[in-house]
């Protein structure tokens, strides 16, 4: 998949603009400021409908604009299978009196009635996925933040690949929502709140044994890369951190050294039974407290994921140099990743990569981008050694740069 055109107006700091980009790599350069981030996020908000940078959609207009226009246009070629091409267009538009902003989405002219439709048609009806993967300095987090971050990082890798998987993590999220308002409610009774744990439990173990079948995958993907990143750093263990689902005998046994309440993906995975059977029986244990506190305290929204380079915890002892390596590996991998099952190359997204990694590690990255047949948009302050079309942008707007 390949981007064809891409027109952002009046988002963030653009005016308006618009680029033809080269179907490998774009490396888009300026000043700090100017926009270089806005043309990056604006490309990935087409994809996700999120952006990496805010929560508040409101933030993404331009000061004082009522409108903001984004899109793009897609191409899809492979010998092997139809060829397509698609338009994505995502309107925004504010209202003064509560600085409220409404979002239109749309596929080759098609509003869609909600996020979920837009991110979901996009694999209709002949696979014809599109996908940015994002690489910038704020996913530091992913590591050092909090647990909810990785959890929403597992759950938009997962989504991106399979379309269910989106729908699964919305309908526990409503369940979850409609729990909590039972659970803070003064007077409801036992049967009420049974109405909701069968749900729960259904949508909840499906979540969770996704996340270790993709966790799975990435161990074994992002030790291979690893190697050759960093062969120096000990062996990196993923592990799925859990209070409310029993491990099995085999991976206890294999990791007396860890905790119990740790599940790393490289062992025999539990079963979809075996996580229902266990999540019923926590949220039975739990009902009392869960009561007290008034919120729901078992299941997949609770969980958190833990980093080991060998047996030390990345996050509390890791170095700047191990985390973005770490970070670069995850990356790279995820790529692989949603290419071997989807078949279609995303559109990968660097954010001043230059501040992020080392020489060495740039060299590598580099290396990597040459020899792949990804599209590539890289945001730099640096003249970067890399072949294909090259950028300028000041003050909002983007000029092709001859040298």
């Amino acid at each position: 998949m390949k981007i064809e055109s891409i027109q952002l107006k009046n988002f963030r700091n653009i005016d308006s603009i618009e680029v033809i980009p080269n179907s490998k790599i774009n490396l888009i350069f300026g000043n700090n400021g100017q926009g270089k981030t806005s043309f990056i996020e604006g490309i990935d908000y087409l994809f996700s409908l999120r952006s990496f940078r805010s929560a508040k959609t409101s933030e993404l207009l331009q000061n004082s604009k009522l409108e903001s226009l984004l899109e793009c246009k897609l191409k899809y070629e492979d010998k092997n299978v139809q060829n397509w091409s698609s338009h994505l267009k995502v309107e925004l538009e504010r209202f003064n009196e509560e600085d409220r902003v409404f979002k239109s989405a749309y596929i080759n002219e098609k509003k869609l009635p909600s996020s979920t439709e837009y991110l979901t048609q996009r694999w209709k009806p002949h696979q014809k996925g599109f996908h940015a993967i994002t690489f910038h300095p704020m996913d530091h987090q992913l590591i050092t933040g909090g647990p909810n971050l990785r959890r929403q990082y597992l759950n938009k890798v997962i989504a991106s690949e399979q379309i269910e998987e989106l729908k699964i993590q919305k309908k526990f999220n409503r369940i979850l929502d409609q729990r909590n308002s039972l659970l803070k409610s003064k007077n409801y009774s036992k049967a009420q709140l049974d109405v909701f744990t069968e749900p729960l439990v259904e949508t909840g173990s499906k979540i969770t044994l996704s996340r270790l079948k993709w966790l799975a995958k990435l161990q074994k993907k992002v030790n291979k890369i690893m190697e050759k990143i960093a062969p120096e750093q000990e062996i990196l263990k993923i592990n799925y951190f859990s209070k409310w689902f029993l491990e099995n005998e085999v991976f206890i046994k294999k990791n007396n050294k860890l905790s119990s309440d740790d599940f790393t993906g490289q062992y025999d995975l539990t079963s979809l039974e075996k996580l229902k059977e266990d999540y019923r029986l926590k949220l039975s244990e739990s009902i009392y407290i869960e009561k007290k506190l008034q919120v729901s305290l078992v299941g997949p929204h609770r969980d958190d994921l833990v980093i080991n380079l060998g047996n030390k915890k990345l996050k509390d002892q890791g170095s700047q140099g191990e985390i973005r390596s770490t970070l670069l590996g995850i990356k790279l991998s995820e790529i692989e990743l949603f290419k071997e099952e989807t078949n279609i190359n995303p559109v990968l997204l660097l954010d001043d990569i230059s501040s992020e990694l080392d020489n060495k590690r740039r060299r590598f990255l580099f290396n990597y981008l040459e020899n792949s047949n990804l599209q590539v948009f890289i945001t730099t302050t640096e003249q970067l050694e890399l072949s294909g079309k090259k950028f300028w942008v000041n003050k909002g707007n983007i000029n092709e740069h001859k040298l």
